[in-house]
């Protein structure tokens, strides 16, 4: 009888073991699911400030087009240094 409860415990800590690497196994892809998750919301996060950008800029040129003639691009134009 004690060989079998010395296989049960054996078995028992078989299992036991087999659970820690199944419940890492997991973790490790949710922690997976989490970076990606993360990438794609900094990527919408960098699309949403792109796209704010671009309307701003748009709204600049409609509104006063001159203001895109500086002194710096107008020196350029006219070949001043």
């Amino acid at each position: 009888m004690p060989a079998f409860a010395a296989w049960l415990d054996t078995f028992a800590v078989a299992a036991a073991c087999a659970g820690f690497l199944a419940v890492l196994a997991c973790l490790e892809v949710f922690a997976d699911a989490a970076d990606v998750a993360a990438k794609v919301l900094t990527g919408v996060a960098n699309a949403a400030a792109t796209a704010s950008e671009t309307a701003t800029d748009r709204a600049v040129l409609r509104a006063a087009p001159w203001s895109t003639f500086s002194d710096e691009n107008m020196s350029v134009f006219m070949g001043v240094r």
